[in-house]
C-alpha cells in the first residue's frame, strides 16, 4: 500500500516502451489487486466493473479484498 503510487507510476510510465508482465505468487491476490488499482487510476471504467473485468481473465480470482484500499 504505501508504494502503491509508485508502482502505478513505474506502470503507466513504462508500458509504452516495454512489455509488463504483474504477476504474484498465486496469481489471484496482489497481482489483480495492482491491475485494479492501474484500472481505477487510469482507465474510465467504474469500479463496479473492474472486479467482472478482472475475472473474464480467471475466474478463480477472488477479489475478496477489502474495497477501502481502492481509495487509498
Amino acid at each position: 500500500i504505501e508504494n502503491k503510487d509508485k508502482i502505478l507510476n513505474f506502470i503507466d510510465t513504462s508500458m509504452e516502451t516495454n512489455n509488463l508482465l504483474i504477476c504474484c505468487y498465486d496469481g489471484k491476490t496482489i497481482a489483480p489487486y495492482i491491475i485494479s488499482l492501474y484500472l481505477i487510476k487510469y482507465a474510465d471504467i467504474p469500479k463496479s466493473e473492474i472486479k467482472k473485468i478482472i475475472q473474464s481473465k480467471n475466474t478463480e480470482i477472488t477479489m475478496e479484498f477489502e474495497t477501502r484500499l481502492f481509495d487509498l
